[in-house]
């Protein structure tokens, strides 16, 4: 599933949930508050979740899923370069092409033993 591709897609980069949620609490904590106002646009480093959740079922409707899964908000989280999702990758030291890179291999990957005929 969704959950599986996008955690295979960061082991092999090297990155652990720990490490994610490491480097995300300390970029939060660097951080000032997010603005009060719900329609104002988003600050660099700041996401805006409803352009990562359109950019999610774009992805999950490209892919003929029935839902969003956590391998279509990994892509979208990682798509827009001043994104928080990318400020903790570069922290991190990998680049988001190759959490991409895996995630796409995780998926052919999957694809593969959902369709490989049997004998």
């Amino acid at each position: 599933n969704g959950d599986r591709r996008a955690a295979a897609a960061l082991a092999a980069t090297g990155i652990t949930l720990d490490d994610l949620r490491r480097e995300a609490r300390a970029l939060d904590g660097s951080r000032s508050p997010a603005s009060a106002d719900p329609h104002a646009p988003p600050l660099p480093g700041e996401i805006d979740v409803r352009a990562v959740l359109g950019e999610a079922i774009r992805c999950a409707r490209r892919d003929d899923a029935d839902c969003v899964e956590a391998e279509h908000l990994l892509r979208s989280a990682l798509t827009s370069s001043d994104a928080p999702a990318v400020l903790v990758m570069s922290r991190l030291g990998v680049r988001p092409q190759s959490v991409l890179a895996a995630l796409d291999g995780a998926t052919a990957n999957s694809a593969r033993r959902v369709h490989t005929p049997t004998a």
